[in-house]
């Protein structure tokens, strides 16, 4: 029997209690790599896509990812097709791993979330958020961040790269 994947399992998926909101996201140095080979390809365009893996004792681990177009075609700011999203995280999620959250890059930027990253967090409380700055000249910089409830500000989570 198929599993049902509507927009309300998604993000009852992705809506965590404070206690379950992972405080570490764990990701592989061949899949750091990879996004790292994706955002200098890109460059100077924004990529973006999804994480997926097994949350642990407050550990995210990230088994997979998969970029989705950035339909803004921007250097400044991303955005995605909200269905490409979900059928995203429901493949994911039939795959047997859970949804962890989003990853970005920041063109010349840094790895604060900007204030439409911010909003953008806000709609998913526990949703962690990558963020890969880079520039040429200054190379990369990268760090993930979350937000706990509709009321929290954003708060670093700590990166560890095996």
């Amino acid at each position: 029997m198929r599993s049902s994947c509507t927009v309300s399992t998604v993000y009852s998926s992705i809506i965590l209690k404070n206690i379950d909101i992972p405080s570490t996201l764990v990701l592989r140095r061949s899949t750091l790599d990879e996004l790292k080979s994706i955002v200098e390809k890109e460059y100077p365009l924004e990529i973006c896509g999804v994480l997926a893996g097994k949350i642990v004792d407050k550990r995210a681990f990230v088994e997979e990812y998969k970029i989705l177009e950035n339909i803004l075609e921007s250097s400044t700011r991303f955005w995605f097709d909200e269905r490409k999203w979900m059928e995203t995280v429901c493949e994911f999620k039939r795959k047997g791993l859970e949804y962890i959250g989003l990853f970005h890059s920041h063109p010349d930027g840094s790895v604060l979330p900007s204030l439409a990253d911010r909003h953008r967090m806000m709609e998913c409380p526990g949703e962690i958020w990558l963020i890969l700055a880079y520039s040429p000249k200054k190379g990369f910089d990268i760090c993930a961040w979350v937000i706990s409830d509709y009321i929290s500000s954003f708060s670093k989570v700590n990166l560890v790269i095996t």
